[in-house]
């Protein structure tokens, strides 16, 4: 397998990547595996998969929220 050295990581982008491989259980070598694959090969979103998720959640929440508590906290954001 290739190595690649990176040099001179500005301090910020070093602490980003060590709190994100924490969070993922990842080493800090496998995080960066993992962001430069997410960023060279994304994930293809088949749109109607997508509508079908969609749909099928909102089926499980149906009735959980009147229509006035979801516009509520839609709006809430935007005053």
């Amino acid at each position: 397998m290739s190595s690649i050295l990176v040099k001179n990581i500005p301090p910020s982008i070093h602490e980003a990547i060590k709190e994100r491989a924490k969070r993922n259980f990842r080493s800090v070598n496998n995080e960066i595996i993992a962001c430069l694959h997410e960023m060279l090969f994304p994930r293809k979103i088949d749109p109607q998969t997508e509508l079908e998720k969609v749909k099928q959640l909102r089926k499980l929440v149906k009735g959980f929220l009147k229509d006035e508590e979801l516009s509520e906290m839609i709006n809430k954001g935007r005053k």
